[in-house]
C-alpha cells in the first residue's frame, strides 16, 4: 500500500497535473507544494525502474514538477530538481534550437577507475529497468575524452544517456559521470 502511495505521488508530480502558476517558470503552486523532505522521502521508496520509467514519462512534458530554483544561462536554462530521482544534485536543462529539455546528474570521481565503476553500475541500472525495446549503443565521446551509452527506442526522441567524461583539473585529472534522460545532445 505504501509503494502504490509513493508510485501515486511520483507519477501526479511527473504528469503535471499540478500545474506551476504563469510567469514562475517551473514553480508549484505553494498551497499544493509539499517540502522537499517529504517528496524525496516519498521518491526514496521507489525502485531505481519505477524512476526511470517515471523520468522517460515526464521527458517530454518538460519535467515541469521536478524544476525548482531558476537559472538563465548563455547557452539556456537550468533549474534545481525539487527532488533527486537518479543521483544527487540533479538539474532540467532547456536549451537547444528546439528547446528541448533533459534530467541531469552528475557525480565525480577521483581517478578512471572509480569512475569507470560508477559508470558501467549506471548503465547496469538502465539495461536492467529498459525493456528489451531500448537499443543500447556504447562509443567514445564527440567532445572531450571518455565513452557515452546512449539508449534508444524506436518511436521516440526521449533517450537514457550514461557519459563518463575526463575533466581535466589543475593538478590532477578526475571523472564525471553523467545521467540524463532527455533528447539526444553531443554536447554532454
Amino acid at each position: 500500500m505504501k509503494r502504490l502511495a509513493a508510485v501515486s505521488v511520483l507519477a501526479l508530480l511527473l504528469s503535471g497535473c499540478v500545474q506551476p502558476p504563469a510567469g514562475e517558470p517551473g514553480q508549484p503552486s505553494p498551497q499544493k507544494q509539499l517540502s522537499k523532505k517529504q517528496l524525496q522521502s516519498e521518491v526514496d521508496k521507489l525502485s531505481n525502474c519505477e524512476k526511470i520509467n517515471a523520468l522517460i514519462e515526464g521527458q517530454p512534458k518538460g519535467f515541469p514538477q521536478l524544476r525548482g530554483a531558476y537559472t538563465r544561462t548563455p547557452y539556456g536554462d537550468i533549474w534545481q530538481a525539487r527532488y533527486d530521482l537518479v543521483g544527487k544534485g540533479c538539474e532540467v536543462w532547456r536549451g537547444g534550437a528546439a528547446g528541448s529539455y533533459s534530467y541531469v546528474c552528475h557525480r565525480a570521481a577521483p581517478d578512471r577507475d572509480s569512475g569507470d565503476l560508477y559508470y558501467n553500475a549506471a548503465n547496469q541500472i538502465a539495461r536492467n529497468c529498459l525493456s528489451s525495446e531500448w537499443q543500447a549503443k556504447e562509443e567514445p565521446r564527440k567532445i572531450g575524452v571518455g565513452l557515452k551509452t546512449v539508449f534508444s527506442k524506436p518511436g521516440t526522441n526521449t533517450i537514457v544517456a550514461v557519459h563518463l567524461i575526463r575533466t581535466d583539473g589543475v593538478f590532477d585529472n578526475q571523472w564525471a559521470i553523467y545521467y540524463m534522460v532527455g533528447i539526444p545532445n553531443d554536447r554532454l
